[in-house]
């Protein structure tokens, strides 16, 4: 039996390509479906009234950095 699970994305997000490289390698060594969401988080943000993190300058900034950080490893 294959397992399986939904992966929400956006294709704005930065963190979306570094989930999902990371997301390709355990589907392919555990047989594992993935069933994919795209959804529109700014839309969503915006709807809650949640700042995203880049219009929050510190936050912005350290999000830049850890992705930078995540994608050397």
């Amino acid at each position: 039996m294959i397992k399986s699970f939904e992966f929400y994305f956006d294709f704005a997000s930065p963190c979306t390509f570094i989930s999902h490289t990371e997301i390709r390698r355990i589907k392919n060594k555990n047989l594992i479906k993935i069933n994919y969401m795209p959804i529109l988080l700014d839309g969503l943000l915006n709807s809650t009234e949640i700042k995203a993190n880049f219009d929050i300058p510190i936050k912005g900034k350290y999000m830049v950095k850890d992705c930078k950080l995540l994608t050397k490893k």
